[in-house]
């Protein structure tokens, strides 16, 4: 309502009981541990994406090399995010293959050969984790709509619902377009402990994760 005075009418300021959903997504984000639900998250989507059609009889994400086992099968190995591979600093992802190709545990590893690995970029990291604490978030916030623990209208239900879509769609080609080194662990002979690692770039567009990694290998 106006006073009529219109000095007095230029300051007055509305305010708007309901949640500003963007806002309190972004609030949301920094709640999420980088170790905890972020590395949990990017774990079930690579799992989901690369063993979709895959030919490989084992795919195996963040997975302790005593917990992948030494056989005959072929074996697809997911590094974890701080293993990351770099052009000018191969040396972590490097010594974390060679790791899994000569060791089972505390025993020696003799079929190392059967072992393919897939190691992040690192300058794709920061934001493929900024990509997940979205999706966490807005997952957040839907999960608390429907306990009754955030109360918002229904037109805001429904934006949120549709923004944990949107979110959810983007992490597989986010995941790709980071986790896109395939590193083949090479050795002149059988018996050699040499391990030199063969570091090849994967195709993030058009068709499956699964059939690119095969197509490379």
């Amino acid at each position: 309502n106006s006073s009529g005075d219109k000095a007095q009418d230029a300051t007055r300021f509305w305010f708007d009981t309901r949640a500003n959903l963007r806002r309190e997504m972004e609030d949301r984000k920094s709640r999420f541990n980088d170790q905890n639900e972020v590395r949990g998250k990017l774990a079930e989507v690579l799992r989901k994406h690369a063993g979709a059609g895959g030919g490989f009889d084992g795919v195996h994400v963040f997975t302790p090399h005593a917990d992948v086992p030494d056989d005959g099968a072929l074996r697809l190995c997911f590094l974890p995010p701080e293993k990351y591979y770099l052009k000018s600093e191969a040396r972590l992802a490097a010594d974390e293959v060679v790791e899994f190709v000569r060791n089972n545990g505390t025993k020696p590893r003799f079929r190392g050969n059967r072992l393919i690995f897939v190691a992040p970029d690192q300058a794709s990291l920061a934001r493929l984790r900024d990509s997940i604490r979205t999706a966490l978030a807005w997952a957040s916030i839907t999960d608390d709509v429907k306990e009754g623990r955030l109360n918002i209208d229904r037109l805001q239900e429904q934006q949120a619902k549709k923004e944990q879509a949107t979110a959810e769609e983007v992490l597989p080609r986010v995941a790709k377009e980071c986790y896109k080194w395939l590193l083949c662990p090479v050795m002149a002979q059988p018996t050699d402990r040499q391990v030199t690692i063969e570091a090849l770039p994967l195709n993030s567009s058009g068709g499956t994760y699964a059939a690119e990694i095969e197509r490379v290998c």
